[in-house]
């Protein structure tokens, strides 16, 4: 899979399609070559715009700038690491332990329905990867998931 092509996609799908009526700062570096993931077509565009919706929906309410970067670091060695970061209204401890059960949403009904996390997290689990969260009230949240590269996930099936 074309996980830079993918990435292109899925932003200009998740970001300007939905947000262009917005005034939203985004801040977006395509990547360069990484390494390869197996993936379950459609799930990598799901997995990120979820979480791109999720911040664009914390950040409304301010000066929103949301950034996007994908990363393959050294001291991650085969894995692949996509970060969203907002500056929106943050969470507090109590609230990050549950924002991945299903149904949980602090936004109105009009505004979500507490899947998009529940659905992502799940994602992010069949994958083999994990997805970690920073977050503080009043000054945005960083959803980090980090997914492992195909090969090393065909040595773990073995």
């Amino acid at each position: 899979m074309n996980v830079k092509h993918n990435l292109n996609k899925c932003f200009k799908t998740g970001c300007y399609a939905n947000f262009t009526n917005r005034n939203i700062m985004i801040i977006y570096a395509p990547i360069r070559p990484i390494i390869a993931i197996l993936l379950i077509v459609g799930s990598l565009e799901q997995i990120l715009i979820n979480l791109l919706i999720n911040a664009i929906q914390a950040a409304e309410y301010r000066d929103p700038q949301i950034e996007l970067n994908v990363a393959v670091h050294s001291n991650w060695l085969h894995h692949i690491i996509l970060e969203v970061k907002d500056n929106g209204c943050g969470m507090d401890e109590k609230t990050i332990q549950k924002i991945f059960s299903p149904f949980f949403t602090t936004k109105l009904s009009a505004k979500g329905t507490g899947l998009g996390l529940y659905v992502t997290h799940n994602l992010v689990s069949s994958l083999r990867g994990r997805i970690e969260v920073e977050s503080e009230l009043t000054k945005g949240s960083i959803f980090r998931v980090v997914l492992p590269d195909k090969e090393k996930r065909k040595l773990k099936r073995l």
